[in-house]
């Protein structure tokens, strides 16, 4: 009797590497590190440009990005968004 079990693992890792240059585009792009001013955690988001929003995925508030720094990939200060209530 043919055990397929191990044809199914073999298509699964086969199909994981269709990529010509064998990565993912989003392992591709370079993180931009950061301080979340609210909960103090270090995070990392996809490249941003000045006073761009974007969302600590920690505490999930909303920042705007300043000082970007891309030579470095650093959002030096982000500050809190205001929102209207």
């Amino acid at each position: 009797m043919l055990d397929i079990t191990n044809y199914k693992i073999a298509f699964q890792i086969n199909d994981n590497n269709d990529n010509s240059d064998g990565q993912n585009q989003d392992q591709n792009q370079e993180m931009y590190k950061a301080v979340c001013p609210e909960c103090k955690n270090d995070i990392e988001v996809k490249p941003l440009s000045e006073e761009d929003y974007f969302e600590c995925p920690v505490c999930g508030i909303t920042l705007i990005a300043k000082d970007v720094n891309e030579e470095e990939k650093t959002i030096e200060n982000p500050e809190i968004a205001e929102v209207e209530k």
